[in-house]
């Protein structure tokens, strides 16, 4: 076999097509986590405008905390994916 023959650097670039390949699978469940969050978002907020009136203060509390915690979690995700797509792009 000559020389000119082998693909320089082939493991190097076999580690680099793996990893390239688990960058595109953590953003698209980057991507698949916040449509979901972005959702779960939508829905609590429209039970709470939906049943406000029915509801105890301690639900009315209780609904305000789940919409927090999803609003915080879904600027994590967000940060995440920007994050990886930044490493797709670069």
């Amino acid at each position: 076999m000559k020389h000119q023959d082998t693909i320089p650097f082939l493991d190097e670039l076999k580690h680099l097509d793996h990893t390239l390949k688990i960058i595109d699978t953590a953003l698209t469940k980057a991507r698949e986590d916040v449509l979901r969050l972005d959702q779960e978002y939508r829905d609590a907020k429209r039970y709470m405008a939906d049943y406000r009136n029915e509801m105890d203060s301690h639900e009315k509390l209780q609904n305000e905390w789940l919409l927090n915690q999803t609003d915080r979690t879904g600027v994590f995700a967000v940060e995440v994916h920007e994050k990886l797509e930044e490493l797709c792009i670069n």
